[in-house]
């Protein structure tokens, strides 16, 4: 999973084995060839939290103050962690390496593994409000001076593990599961649930995510390990709005891994990597970004075993 600070040119990664990564991203990517662009590039920072896979790796909506730059991740042990990345430390056990053996990990600003009683397998955050998913339930917690402190817990409109879940407001979300249902969750009522979708798909949706609020608010796209992507209208729940093909081999019937799809272009189109011969990236992208670091000429940051970024050619909005 990775993630963009815009303001401040970052691009967040967290993968296997509890590894995280904050690399920069200037305005000169956008002018770098290809050759360049696929070429690799070191880390401004990469550390380790522990053995755990990393689910979700997001920087704070709100930085609360200028100097410090927060970081938020979650995994599969049940953590969630908010770091400060413009501070480091040296981690326990290497202090008495040599400077080029020793690890300098950002300082942690405050943690909790009391949200959950499984892993966290989706995480979000808007304003200070996480939202964070796991087996059976949603947790809503607040950021606070004392911590990591949880709201409220919501059970009972999912069998099995949710997967993803994401804020479309403070107080609006969505979030889906094995299940292969769609919860829209409004917190502000005494039972949040206020809409169940059963879609169309056959294995349990792994990935969800709302259209930017400049196109539809109302519009949800959702993945699977099934070839096909479907947009929902919450509005019109009963069935899906649109249903997406052609990113995954006709013959094959199933997705061998997850993947994560993006909206691009403002919310007028959709990209995607399912398995698409490896995108001329050297492996199957899983988890897609699109990002606006430079407005006239943004594009999309394919991730899996490494990180690319691709240049979208727009002639105009919407068009390619």
């Amino acid at each position: 999973m990775f993630t963009s600070n815009q303001k401040k040119g970052l691009l967040a990664a967290g993968g296997s084995q509890g590894r995280l990564a904050v690399f920069s991203v200037s305005d000169g990517d956008a002018a770098a060839s290809s050759s360049e662009a696929s070429a690799s590039k070191t880390p401004l920072l990469s550390w380790t939290l522990d053995s755990s896979w990393i689910s979700q790796v997001i920087f704070l909506s709100n930085q609360f103050q200028e100097h410090r730059t927060l970081l938020l991740s979650s995994s599969n042990d049940g953590r969630v962690v908010l770091w400060d990345i413009n501070k480091q430390r040296v981690r326990s056990g290497t202090r008495g390496l040599s400077p080029l053996t020793r690890e300098e990990i950002p300082v942690v600003v405050c943690e909790t593994s009391t949200l959950h009683t499984s892993g966290i397998f989706g995480m979000h955050e808007t304003g200070g409000k996480i939202a964070s998913s796991s087996e059976g339930g949603v947790a809503i917690s607040i950021i606070k001076e004392t911590g990591i402190v949880m709201e409220r817990s919501i059970t009972g409109h999912h069998t099995g593990v949710i997967r993803s879940v994401r804020f479309r407001e403070q107080n609006i979300l969505a979030d889906c599961g094995v299940d292969t249902v769609i919860g829209i969750l409004d917190l502000r009522a005494s039972d949040p649930c206020s809409l169940k979708i059963q879609t169309m798909h056959k294995t349990g949706i792994s990935m969800i995510e709302w259209s930017p609020v400049c196109v539809d608010t109302s519009l949800v796209l959702s993945a699977s390990n099934d070839p096909q992507l479907y947009l929902h209208d919450i509005r019109y729940p009963a069935k899906a709005m649109l249903q997406f093909q052609g990113h995954v081999h006709p013959r094959r019937v199933k997705c061998y891994s997850i993947y994560r799809p993006a909206f691009v272009a403002g919310g007028d189109s959709v990209t995607t990597g399912g398995a698409l011969k490896k995108l001329h990236v050297g492996y199957d992208p899983n988890i897609l970004l699109w990002n606006n670091f430079i407005p006239k000429n943004g594009g999309v940051w394919a991730g899996s075993r490494g990180i690319t970024k691709l240049h979208a050619l727009w002639h105009e909005r919407g068009s390619a």
